[in-house]
């Protein structure tokens, strides 16, 4: 039995923000579930979710202690403040989160949990999948121990990380002067959110050099139309992928290619060809 599981203080606590009907909901849950690094809690944080996403997640959580859902009406922009108000009874001593449409490989919470050893803020590579499949990653990797990074990202709107790929730590997070809050128009919210780690004093950061997350684009397959159904299918057809140790290495090794075409490919390949995580 987890530390989460018997009533004890987990080591992360992670947040899973949505508003839609439970499509795809059940498949980033289970890569979750499936996670190495089993001590944690989930929130499941339902912005104006209709009814039948409450239930599923409820039914969830009374198959796993570690799930707990929280109920709201819809709340202002992507109902940041509903974050802000579970973290306050949240526990974990470590942050991460996931999107409901987004996927983790087995090991991501367990690489977290080693970067947060250095740093206040940490993520690990970022990599997008769009509605043909085609992986689509950074033309470079952003170092945000590297203040020319943190700099870029306090003066444009350029961010190297979503939530899907990031965590940090509890103490961090209790320093900033805000928290979650609602983003100004035309910023994401989670670069509103990095901002504020970077313009406290004292944080640290850090980035990974490894692939343990992946984001399926939901721009191009609103633009394309796609259905509920269809989005559904295909987060059911990367979390099977997810749980297959073949097929999440070439996942892997997809996502590196992917980056390695976008600028330095023979020393990427270097870098893929040894364990990234020891790095």
């Amino acid at each position: 039995m987890t530390r989460a599981a018997a009533g004890a203080a987990p080591l992360f606590t992670i947040l899973l923000p949505l508003i839609r009907p439970p499509v795809c909901l059940p498949h980033a849950v289970d890569t979750v579930l499936r996670q190495t690094e089993r001590d944690f809690e989930l929130f499941i944080v339902c912005d104006g979710a209709p009814e039948e996403t409450v239930a599923w997640a409820e039914d969830a959580a009374r198959d796993d202690r570690r799930i707990k859902v929280r109920a709201f009406a819809k709340g202002e922009a992507l109902g940041e403040a509903h974050r802000a108000e579970v973290m306050r009874e949240a526990t974990g001593r470590l942050v991460a989160g996931v999107a409901d449409d987004d996927a983790w490989l087995d090991d991501h919470l367990e690489t977290l949990a080693r970067q947060l050893r250095r740093a206040d803020l940490t993520h690990t590579l970022r990599v997008k999948i769009d509605g043909e499949g085609r992986y689509n990653a950074p033309p470079g990797r952003y170092d945000i121990a590297d203040p020319a990074v943190r700099r870029m990202m306090m003066e444009t709107r350029n961010t190297p990380f979503g939530p899907t790929f990031a965590g940090w730590r509890r103490t961090a997070y209790d320093a900033l002067p805000h928290g979650w809050r609602p983003a100004p128009k035309g910023m994401a919210t989670d670069l509103h959110m990095w901002r504020q780690f970077i313009e406290t004093p004292g944080l640290t950061f850090s980035s990974g050099l490894r692939y343990t997350a992946i984001k399926l684009q939901s721009g191009p397959r609103r633009a394309e139309g796609w259905t509920l159904a269809r989005r559904g299918a295909e987060s059911a057809l990367y979390a099977a992928a997810a749980r297959d140790p073949a097929r999440a290495a070439r996942m892997r090794l997809a996502a590196y290619l992917a980056t390695a075409e976008g600028y330095d490919r023979a020393g990427l390949l270097r870098v893929a060809a040894k364990d990234p995580a020891a790095a």
